[in-house]
């Protein structure tokens, strides 16, 4: 049984779940399945754990990543660095959260499954997810400067960032928190002016969204 096989081999678990992940292009539909198969566990009495599953349910966020690193190629250099950025706290978080589990692994390995099992999982999912969130958000600035210092832009687009009063492009845009716009080798990114005293975190996260989806414009 590939479960059963897993269960004793957490970075192969790991790796697994990336590799699917990537097959399937979801990574929803891979903590669905896994969810299943860890319920149908509980009720057979299969000796799965915690400490054995959740590294498959880690391993589906990374491979969630690789799309994006795969559509960044053709884009801009702005697009590289999110998909570089992304993938660093990705990578990162998975190994940190690795640890924690080994370092509590005994706790896992007694916590009976037959106890909400499909809840146990997505707890997991979540706490990583906030873990990820509460060790790299501070980190967002320095991560920025590395993906400038490590990703040129060699095709010297220009990049121009503003607050506008969206409405006055198009009356559509009014309730927009931000528009990205492509003309030739200059990228527009228009933030609306309801935004100016946003987090810093929140206009990064805006941008980063931008300018990974252009509309082209003449």
């Amino acid at each position: 049984n590939l479960m059963l096989f897993l269960n004793n081999q957490p970075w192969l678990g790991l790796l697994f779940g990336t590799i699917v992940t990537l097959g399937l292009q979801s990574c929803s539909a891979v903590i669905g399945v896994v969810q299943g198969v860890f319920a149908a566990a509980a009720m057979s009495g299969s000796p799965i754990t915690l400490f054995g599953i959740l590294p498959i349910v880690v391993g589906s966020n990374i491979g969630a990543v690789i799309p994006s690193i795969l559509s960044a190629i053709g884009g801009n250099a702005m697009a590289k660095r999110v998909a570089f950025v992304n993938t660093i706290m990705k990578v990162s978080g998975a190994l940190i959260f690795m640890g924690i589990l080994y370092g509590i692994q005994p706790a896992l390995n007694n916590i009976p499954i037959a106890n909400e099992p499909k809840l146990q999982l997505a707890l997991g999912h979540l706490i990583f997810n906030v873990m990820c969130a509460l060790i790299f958000l501070p980190l967002l600035k320095p991560l920025c400067w590395i993906s400038e210092k490590a990703i040129k832009d060699n095709k010297k687009i220009g990049e121009k960032i503003e607050f506008k009063e969206l409405s006055a492009l198009k009356p559509e845009y009014a309730t927009y928190d931000a528009l990205g716009l492509k003309k030739k080798k200059q990228l527009y990114i228009y933030i609306n002016q309801k935004h100016q005293n946003a987090p810093e975190e929140a206009l990064a996260a805006l941008l980063s969204h931008e300018a990974l989806h252009q509309d082209e414009f003449n």
